[in-house]
Parts: structure tokens; C-alpha cells; sequence
């Protein structure tokens, strides 16, 4: 067992993670931007 290779296959997850979160944000925040545009 490599400990190493184990905390990065973490640290890539959470990356994952992270970078599929940002992707589900953006329309929502695309939306709220776009609103506030077109208000003003």
C-alpha cells in the first residue's frame, strides 16, 4: 500500500468535486447576472 498515491486520488476527488460544483453553479449564476442586466 502507497499512502501517497492514496492522498492523491483524494486531492484529484476533491478537485472533481469541485470543478462539477463550479459547472452547476454557473447557469444559476448566469441567470442572476443576466436578470440584474436586464433590470437596469
Amino acid at each position: 500500500m502507497v499512502p501517497h498515491f492514496q492522498i492523491r486520488k483524494k486531492i484529484f476527488l476533491m478537485e472533481v468535486k469541485n470543478f462539477l460544483l463550479h459547472l452547476l453553479m454557473l447557469p444559476y449564476y448566469w441567470e442572476k447576472t443576466y436578470r440584474l442586466l436586464a433590470l437596469n
